[in-house]
Parts: structure tokens; C-alpha cells; sequence
């Protein structure tokens, strides 16, 4: 699925065309509404999300898959969580790095005088190798969690997927799978009626939204091997590595074009120059500021996880009706039991904002690519506290620890090292050694009662190397999130190596998870599509970074009709040849796709010509054409037209209207349109 990151940037891309052109964007206050419409369906995967039902029905699941690491984060009312104790860590490596800086009396003075917050360190670092240890085994627990929570078609009685009635589909389901049209169509039109620019502003970005996902999901369900209804996370995890990806390209494009350059693909259209690791990373990217609404911030939603309590409400009623009342007008009256009511909306909004702000947030695990990560200058040799490569080791591996202070000592080098073991028994939790922590943290408070003026450049350089140290350790607890699919990598985990790449170093993509293999779609002669429900044994296995090996779903389709393409393929489509002079030949290589006149997305014959394909297993196998020019072509609409029922997931192949199985019990077999 495109992640929230793809579709923002789709939707600065139209705004950026709707200038050019003189037309109407939405005004600076209603940008937060216009950019909550642009997650469109996607606020689906959290709806609801009332955090005083944990990962009980009718939660969503996939904050039922999200809610185990949520909990860790989150803590418990006694009990702060992990990212309140690193929070806290990292706020006292900043105070104690400026006053290094300052390095004068004052700056001793304060150290003296607020010695506690030194001493309140070896409960924080005692309470976060307990937490550690937790995350040293929730990889397989997690992928546990996520297998028996199901993607929707794992448990079909449970889940309600793809079956008559679809009111009775989840609302992720209901929302990606079901008149998506209708209920596009009814947003619209009654956020015109109402005259609120706010949520006219919404509307707009749930057309962008729909655009988007139209022509981005196809490009996805290729790369993952079949549609999310087979393959959910999988989807979750390669969304993420095409975020990044796009994300990356669109921010690096706008600043090099400034420039008077373009973005070029060297190597046979495998290279981008400038290279992924100058791109711009999306864990700095701050996007959930552009949703804030209601004074939300992180901390108070960890409190209602922690506590098990209800979520404040943030949006306001008028968008709350807006929602509701489109949704009742296209589906009907929602099913008893499914939660999609006021306060499954707000709470749909926390988690997505939550959500968002670990993704998008250096906040949450700073933002230190590993290839930006240098030791301080000009402090000498590596300290013997410090492994070689400046990392640090989870649970299980090896870290020299500090040298324990001598206690007394009037040695300036000997205070340095006291102090800076204070701050730095934060090592010992990587090894479970916790034993020498309290004597480090009291010699220190020792030696600072000393007289002895402090080394401070010395001081400085400890400090300087901590830093170092805690960005490796929070780049340890990212990759986890990473591989678990949560969270966006950063882009310079993408790039390949070129050497392996080469017929002498057996063409392969190394790592395995560079965007060659994660960002680029599969040729539109695909044999393979769609792979079958992921049926993974044992049931813990964290398999969702590998193609699926299940048989395919017969009959075959077509995912992405392309021959391998990057992303920027299905986000406005244009390519760009240097001619040599400082000049570039554009090209755009997917425009949309008309019907006579008439945009494909939006013609009535092209979807009836697909529906009659769909219902004798066939697909005209085209896609409509790149996200940006659609999303221009559906803002420009007449208001009264009534949008298209597609299927948002692209399922079963490219381009297919909604649709249902005929016979419930016979699961792949024949379809039937939505009446």
C-alpha cells in the first residue's frame, strides 16, 4: 500500500501544478485538513483504535499488530516506557554536552548542584535493560502477533473480507474495497454544501488520496507479489522502503532543480544521480506536524496506551459529521460491532498521527543515517568504552564498558572519567551488566564534590563519544522497527553495492533489501501474480521481507503492466536525460490515460469495459497513468460528477472495479461487481 509519506508528496506535487497554473490551493489554515484528507482511506488501518480495548475486537488489526511495541514504548502509569526513558537519556546527554561547552565555574557549579539528574540515570538505565531485554525477543512475538491477528484473508469468517454484505467488512476493507467512489463522491459534495473551507480543504486531499492509491498500490501489490488481501504485511513492510524512496526522490529533485539541474538514472536506469545516500531521509521529515489538530502530542497518546483509557477527542465535530455521514450515505448504517462511530474516528486520527510521528520524527529515534555518524574531532584515540565502529550491541553481543572511577582521586583525567561514567553506564544495559552502574554514578557524584577544577575538554570528548554512542544504539532500535515493518529505513540503506552487483561479483543485490529489490517493480510479464494467502511455517516467521513462495491465485493477473520501473514511474511519470551541456531532455514515460477524452479514472465506459472483464477473470491489464495528473484531472471535475467505484488495492489485478466472491465458500473463485 502507498504509505502516507508517497501520497504526501504526491499532494505537494499538486499543489505545486495548481500554483503554476493559477489555481485555487487550499489557505494555510485549512493545509492541516487538506493534508488529513490526503491519508484518504488509509485512516482505515486504525479505525478504530480505542486504546481501551488493547488488541480486542473491534480494534483494527493493525494496531492489534502495532499495539505489543506500542505497549513497550508506552509504559504503564508507575511504570515510564521505553521512549520516555530514552527521551529522558538523551535530554540529559544535551545538558550535559552544552554546559562541556560552556567549561566554566558556573558550568561545574550546575553539575554539583544538580547532581540528581545524574543519579536518576541508573534507575532509567536499570528500567531500559528490562525493556531491552523485551526487545531482544519481540521480533519472533511480534511476527506472531501479526500472523494470528491475520491480514484480512487469513480468517475469512473472522475477518469479513471480500464476502456480502460489505457492510460488514472492517473499515480498512470497507474503505479501500467498497464504493469508493460513492463515498468520494459524497464527501465531496457535501463538503461543498457546507461551506466550511476546512472541509472543502479535506475533500481535496481525499481526491489526491484517491488518485494516489489508484495508481501507486498497483506498483506496490507487483514489488510484494500479490494484493494486500493476501499479503498484508509484506505490503506494510515494502510500503515503507517506497516511502523512503519517494519521499527521498521528490525533496532531492525540488532542491536540485533550484540548481538548474535534474534527477538522471546512470547504469542502465539503475543509479539515480545525485545518489540515495544524498537524498533527503524521511525520518526528519516532521509530517505529522502537517496533521496536528487539537493539541495532540505523542506523550498524552502513549498515557491513554499505557493506561488503557479512552483517547481525547482532537478533530473537530464538523469534520467528525462530515465523515460519518458520507460514510452512512454510501455503506449504510455500519454493522453493529464494527466501531466506525465518532469515537472510532477520533481515535483512528490519534493512532494515525502517533503512527506518523514515529515514521516521520527525529523526536522519536533522532535521525542519524549510519554514514553521517563521525567521531568527534580532535579528542584523540577512541576511548576503550567505545567499540571500534563507534556502535553499540543489543542484548547478547559485547561492549567494553568504562573504566570504574577510583574513588578520591584528585586526578583531572580520573574526574573526567568519573563524570563521563555516569552519564555512560547507559553501556552497561547492552551487555545486562548493571552491576558496576551504581558505583560508577556514585563515585562520580564523589569526585564532583572534589576541588579539583574539571578537564573539560576532556569532558567534552566523552560527552561527544556518548553522542555517538546513543545514535548508534537508537539506529539498532530503528532497524528492529524497520524490519518489522513500521517504520521508513533511511534512504542510504537502499543504495546497492556496485561490486556485487557486477558479473564478477555474481550480480547480486546486496543487502538484500536495497531499493533494487524493494523500490523497483517487477516486470509487467510477471508469470508469478497473484501469490496465494500467506501461509508462513512455523506461524512466527518473520518472512515478509522475502517474495512469497505460496502457489499462485489462479487465474493470473497482471500487477503493474511496466517493464521495471522506479516509483517515480506512477507519481507523475516524467524522466529526465542530461544532454551534456548543462541542458536536460524531459520525457514523461506515464501520462494518463485517457478514454477519448475523458481521464480513464474517471470515465463510466472504461470502468464498464473492466467490469466486464472482471467478472470472466480478465483485466484489460493498463493502469490509468501517474498519481499527479490524476489527482489535477479529479480536482477539476465537475462537482457534480460521481466519481468510480475502483478498488483501491488493485486487487485482483490492475485496475479492477470493486467487487465480492460470489460463493463464500469458494475462495479464489468467481467474482461478482458490487450492486
Amino acid at each position: 500500500m502507498t504509505g502516507i509519506p508517497t501520497q504526501f508528496a504526491i499532494a505537494d506535487l499538486v499543489l505545486e501544478a495548481r500554483e503554476a497554473a493559477g489555481l485555487p490551493v487550499p489557505a494555510s489554515g485549512d493545509l492541516p485538513f487538506f493534508y488529513l484528507g490526503a491519508i484518504g482511506a488509509k485512516l482505515g488501518d486504525f479505525l478504530p483504535a480505542r486504546t481501551e480495548l488493547g488488541a480486542g475486537e473491534p480494534n483494527s488489526r493493525v494496531f492489534a499488530a502495532w499495539l505489543p511495541i506500542l505497549g513497550l514504548l508506552a509504559g504503564t502509569p508507575a511504570v515510564p516506557g521505553l521512549y520516555a526513558n530514552l527521551s529522558t537519556l538523551r535530554e540529559r546527554l544535551d545538558w550535559f554536552r552544552a554546559l562541556t561547552q560552556q567549561a566554566d565555574l558556573a558550568a561545574k557549579l550546575e553539575l554539583v548542584t544538580n547532581l540528581d539528574k545524574i543519579e536518576e540515570m541508573d534507575g532509567i538505565i536499570t528500567a531500559m535493560r528490562a525493556q531491552l531485554a523485551t526487545v531482544a525477543t519481540l521480533a519472533p512475538t511480534f511476527a506472531l502477533a501479526v500472523r494470528s491477528v491475520g491480514g484480512s484473508a487469513t480468517t475469512p469468517a473472522d475477518q469479513r473480507w471480500k464476502l456480502h454484505p460489505t457492510r460488514q467488512w472492517r473499515a480498512r476493507d470497507t474503505l479501500h474495497g467498497s464504493k469508493t467512489g460513492l463515498f468520494l463522491t459524497q464527501i465531496r459534495r457535501r463538503a461543498d454544501v457546507s461551506g466550511d473551507s476546512r472541509l472543502r480543504a479535506y475533500a481535496d486531499g481525499m481526491m489526491v488520496a484517491y488518485a494516489a492509491q489508484a495508481c501507486g498500490n498497483p506498483f506496490l501489490n507487483g514489488i510484494v507479489g500479490g494484493p494486500r488481501r493476501n499479503h498484508w504485511w509484506r505490503h506494510q513492510w515494502l510500503g515503507n522502503y517506497v516511502d523512503t524512496w519517494v519521499w527521498g526522490y521528490v525533496e532531492k529533485r525540488r532542491k536540485i532543480r533550484a540548481t538548474g539541474a535534474e534527477m538522471v538514472f546512470n547504469s542502465g536506469g539503475l543509479v539515480p544521480n545525485p545518489t540515495l545516500p544524498t537524498w533527503d531521509n524521511v525520518c526528519g521529515a516532521e509530517l505529522h506536524r502537517r496533521i496536528t489538530m487539537g493539541g495532540i502530542d505523542q506523550n498524552s497518546v502513549f498515557a491513554a496506551i499505557g493506561a488503557g483509557t479512552p483517547l481525547p477527542p482532537r478533530l473537530p465535530a464538523a469534520l467528525v459529521t462530515l465523515w460519518s455521514d458520507s460514510y452512512q450515505a454510501a455503506y449504510g448504517t455500519p454493522a453493529p460491532g464494527l466501531g466506525i462511530n465518532a469515537g472510532g474516528i477520533q481515535s483512528a486520527y490519534s493512532l494515525t498521527w502517533l503512527t506518523l510521528w514515529m515514521s516521520t520524527s527525529s523526536s522519536f529515534l533522532g535521525c542519524h543515517p549510519p554514514d553521517q555518524i563521525n567521531p568527534p574531532d580532535s579528542c584523540g584515540p577512541r576511548p576503550d568504552w567505545v567499540a571500534v565502529d563507534g556502535s553499540v550491541v543489543l542484548p547478547g553481543g559485547t561492549v567494553i564498558t568504562p573504566p570504574k572511577p577510583s574513588i578520591g582521586s584528585v586526578s583531572a583525567l580520573e574526574t573526567a572519567s568519573a563524570i563521563a561514567a555516569a552519564l555512560l553506564g547507559l553501556a552497561n544495559y547492552a551487555i545486562g551488566n548493571m552491576a558496576g552502574g551504581a558505583a560508577m554514578l556514585a563515585g562520580a557524584v564523589a569526585l564532583l564534590d572534589d576541588a579539583t577544577p574539571p578537564d573539560w575538554d576532556k569532558l567534552s570528548c566523552h560527552a561527544e563519544w556518548f553522542a555517538v554512542y546513543l545514535a548508534n544504539f537508537e539506529n539498532a532500535l530503528r532497524d528492529l522497527l524497520v524490519t518489522a515493518g513500521l517504520i521508513p529505513p533511511y534512504t542510504t540503506q537502499l543504495a546497492h553495492n556496485p561490486v556485487a552487483f557486477t558479473p564478477m561479483g555474481g550480480a547480486q543485490v546486496v543487502p538484500p533489501t536495497a531499493a533494487l529489490n524493494t523500490c523497483r517493480s517487477r516486470s509487467g510479464l510477471e508469470q508469478g501474480y497473484p501469490r496465494s494467502v500467506w501461509s508462513p511455517a512455523p506461524a512466527n516467521l518473520s518472512n515478509w521481507t522475502q517474495y512469497p513462495t505460496e502457489p499462485v491465485e489462479t487465474p493470473r493477473q497482471v500487477s503493474y503492466p511496466a517493464n521495471a520501473v522506479w516509483p517515480f514511474h506512477f507519481v507523475d511519470g516524467w524522466t529526465f536525460t542530461a544532454n551534456g551541456d548543462g541542458t536536460y531532455t524531459s520525457t514523461q514515460v506515464n501520462p494518463m490515460v485517457r478514454r477519448n477524452t475523458t481521464p480513464a479514472l474517471l470515465s463510466a465506459q472504461e470502468w464498464q469495459e473492466r467490469a466486464d472483464q472482471a467478472v470472466n477473470d480478465a483485466s484489460l491489464e493498463r493502469g490509468f497513468g501517474n498519481a499527479v495528473d490524476n489527482a489535477l484531472a479529479l480536482l477539476a471535475a465537475d462537482p457534480t460528477m460521481n466519481f468510480l467505484d475502483w478498488d483501491l488495492d488493485a486487487d485482483r489485478g490492475i485496475g479492477w472495479p470493486a467487487w465480492t466472491w460470489s460463493a463464500p465458500a469458494v475462495q479464489p473463485g468467481e467474482i461478482e461487481l458490487e450492486p
